[in-house]
């Protein structure tokens, strides 16, 4: 949550909104799986141990480390990953005759 509340601040990095958003749903997809482990215990409906086995392993091995590892990557220094992404898209690095 840290690395979410931190990525709004202007100014935006130029690479930053994407791995933002893609952690934000990490995030979001976690809240829910933890929701459900709780109803599923405070109701008796489901088998707790494999609820819990489901958040634990989506947290830990879903990818929410490595969206977490993007944000602080995107928050870096990235004038040459902007420069290079703009030689990708409109060749060469030049500034583009458009």
């Amino acid at each position: 949550m840290d690395e979410l509340a931190t990525s709004y601040k202007v100014p935006i990095p130029t690479l930053l909104p994407r791995p933002a958003l893609l952690l934000m749903g990490f995030v979001a997809s976690s809240i829910f799986l933890l929701e459900h482990a709780v109803w599923a215990f405070t109701t008796g409906e489901t088998d707790n141990d494999t609820d819990v086995e489901v958040f634990r392993r989506w947290v830990l091995e879903g990818g929410l480390i490595a969206a977490i590892e993007d944000v602080k990557r995107a928050k870096g220094n990235n004038a040459a990953r902007v420069l290079a992404d703009s030689a990708i898209t409109f060749g060469g690095f030049t500034k583009a005759k458009m």
